[in-house]
């Protein structure tokens, strides 16, 4: 696993950053590009940014997903699903087909049965697990990422590929990607600013 860690000045310039990392990734693959989309303030800025090069990358071939969601509607303000349809889904040239949300307004477990059977139909396989070409993950104040908590039972996780958690202070629960989900991945970034 390379591991590399980069600093920038301004929110733009880590979009500009992250759009070229974007290009090249879509650039290397083969066949379709499975993205998992963060939630928060940092991802909405590189998403607004995807939107003003969208004749430079060939989202036919692109499905979203996301890492995590809040146990809300989707047009919920809390909403990730509702965050990225503003500032990226509703401005590029995709189809539903392509978009593939947490039922964040259904029973969590039910949910969290029902979205990993939506990525294993989606996603290759490899090592046991789906494997995400790309995972957008920010970091929470209390170092959480996705919805594992610290020292929450759904960081123990080892054999599902989604797990129902629950915020520590608001006692939220959400529908998360494993670890082992994320490991998988053939690219994970931590956006964090």
């Amino acid at each position: 696993m390379n591991l590399e860690t980069r600093v920038f000045r301004s929110k733009d310039s880590l979009a500009e950053t992250i759009t070229d990392d974007l290009k090249n990734s879509m650039r290397d693959r083969t066949g379709n590009f499975g993205i998992a989309l963060a939630g928060g303030s940092t991802p909405r800025t590189i998403y607004g940014h995807w939107t003003t090069i969208q004749d430079d990358l060939p989202w036919t071939d692109v499905h979203f997903f996301w890492g995590d969601e809040r146990c809300v509607p989707p047009d919920n303000e809390d909403s990730n699903y509702k965050m990225a349809r503003d500032s990226l889904l509703s401005q590029i040239k995709i189809t539903e087909n392509q978009i593939h949300r947490i039922h964040g307004e259904e029973n969590p477990e039910v949910e969290a049965r029902r979205y990993a059977e939506e990525i294993t139909a989606h996603l290759p396989t490899a090592n046991n697990f789906p494997q995400f070409d790309w995972i957008l993950l920010g970091m929470g104040t209390d170092g959480h990422t996705a919805s594992l908590f610290p020292n929450s039972e759904a960081l123990k996780e080892r054999s599902s590929i989604c797990v129902v958690s629950q915020h520590p202070a608001s006692g939220q629960r959400r529908v998360s990607i494993t670890l082992p989900v994320i490991n998988n991945a053939k690219k994970v970034t931590f956006l964090v600013s």
